[in-house]
């Protein structure tokens, strides 16, 4: 998809937003790949903030992002790799600036069991609406929950360009912002380097760089459209940590339901390129009957690991 020059994001940065990001910057943190150093950007905020508003409105009106600003990833070990993206505190400043126009258009439109990049929310929040719930619908007669804890295989690593951008023109986000987003998540490059040994530089066109500002937000917004189908059933999302609990009852259509919403989770999945970590996703039941029934453990293309 080529989204170069079709239509310019039709915000304006101010020099003064510029300027205070500038002054917020710690002046000890390292300068990162563009060499300069933070503490010439804050001790020279005044003097630099126009220039780079020029280079930041110019990026949002061609929507493109220069080829130097895009992150060279380097892994940390070769085992559970995470790599995490070296950014320049320009950059990060920049991403703050798209942050900040970000969240000013999606808050109402964010899924309400998303507790990250909510006003007066946070993961608190979501651990104590939780338990609330689970308590109150355990004080039923033959009540039960379920709950398995998901982890993703390398979540920000599959997120799909043409997929996010289809998922925020549908939340009515900016389209010009939305086609720079675009531009920020392709032709990315990538090398390894193993002791003295560095591989040659590769073209990435998936998912978001950890490690970078906006790659939270934008996470959060490519999983905005993973809702339960039914009212016994609720997730718990906090970015990129997600609980399902299924408020069920000792009945076997109860119990047969919350398994038709983990395969329709799981299709949700493999149509949104996310996978699931099997071995790392538990599931725990709660169920303070004295005569409790027998409950088999879900299924996610093998069983998920018991808490119970």
């Amino acid at each position: 998809m080529e989204v170069r020059g079709l239509v310019g994001a039709d915000i304006e940065i101010s020099i003064d937003e510029v300027k205070t990001f500038f002054r917020r910057i710690n002046p000890r943190k390292a300068s990162g790949p563009d060499g300069i150093s933070s503490r010439t950007l804050t001790m020279c905020a005044d003097e630099l903030a126009q220039p780079f508003q020029r280079l930041f409105q110019l990026s949002l009106d061609t929507v493109w992002t220069p080829a130097y600003g895009k992150n060279h990833e380097q892994p940390k070990e070769c085992n559970d790799l995470r790599p995490v993206a070296l950014t320049s505190t320009v950059r990060k400043c920049f991403e703050n600036i798209i942050l900040n126009q970000l969240l000013s258009e999606v808050p109402h439109l964010l899924d309400p069991s998303q507790f990250a990049y909510r006003a007066k929310r946070g993961v608190e929040d979501a651990l104590l609406t939780s338990i609330n719930n689970v308590s109150e619908h355990l004080e039923h007669a033959r009540s039960l929950v379920k709950i398995v804890f998901i982890d993703f295989s390398s979540a920000f690593n599959t997120i799909q360009p043409h997929l996010m951008v289809r998922k925020l023109l549908h939340l009515g986000v900016n389209p010009g912002l939305t086609l720079w987003i675009h531009d920020f998540l392709t032709d990315r490059s990538q090398q390894v380097r193993l002791n003295s040994h560095i591989s040659s530089l590769k073209s990435i066109n998936t998912g978001a760089p950890q490690g970078c500002v906006l790659s939270p937000i934008l996470y959060t917004l490519y999983t905005n459209d993973c809702q339960a189908s039914s009212s016994a059933h609720h997730y718990f999302k906090y970015a990129d940590d997600t609980a399902l609990v299924g408020f069920l009852h000792s009945d076997i259509s109860s119990l047969e339901g919350f398994e038709r919403e983990v395969q329709g989770f799981i299709k949700w999945c493999t149509d949104n390129f996310l996978m699931v970590n099997v071995k790392k996703t538990k599931e725990m039941l709660t169920d303070f009957s004295k005569k409790a029934i027998t409950v088999s453990q879900s299924k996610m293309n093998g069983s998920i690991q018991n808490e119970w």
